[in-house]
């Protein structure tokens, strides 16, 4: 079942995870549009660490993209939880975010009530941007670490 404004393109990733799961190397891509690199998906555990992600090849945008995560290097969706050490992420495309995560409605996306918006840092971590509707942050937990962004620590 599809969520509202949602298109069929959600779905489509390179590396679908629907079972627990550890992976512990690899370099996984995408270069197509609209596909995710990697997705978890479903009431799963999945670990992945020391890994490489690349995403290329444009979106067509809109909403799919902004609210569901397509063209993400790697999705969390649906219940899924994920947790991610010593990775390389890069996106170069138009629409691709480079973590995603959604878990409700188009109504309650993103809230707490859903159980997503959630990072715990195992380290100290550094992006080079972050959007999170969480303002506060309180859907970070820094567990004693720092977080940067674009070289400038978020705590």
């Amino acid at each position: 079942m599809s969520m509202p404004g949602e298109s069929g393109s959600a779905t489509h990733s390179a590396k679908k995870l629907t079972e627990n799961t550890t992976i512990t190397e690899g370099d996984y891509k995408s270069s197509d549009a609209d596909e995710n690199a990697i997705s978890a998906s479903g009431n799963v555990k999945v670990s992945i660490s020391n890994i490489t992600v690349t995403k290329s090849g444009d979106s067509d945008g809109g909403d799919n993209t902004s609210f569901y995560g397509t063209n993400s290097a790697i999705i969390a969706k649906d219940g899924a939880t994920l947790n991610i050490e010593n990775a390389t992420i890069s996106t170069d495309a138009n629409g691709a975010n480079g973590v995603f995560s959604y878990g409700g409605s188009a109504t309650t996306n993103n809230s707490e009530s859903d159980g997503t918006s959630s990072i715990t840092l195992t380290s100290d971590s550094y992006v080079t941007s972050l959007q999170d509707v969480d303002t506060s942050y309180s859907n970070i937990n820094f567990n004693g670490y720092k977080l940067y962004v674009n070289g400038v620590a978020l705590n």
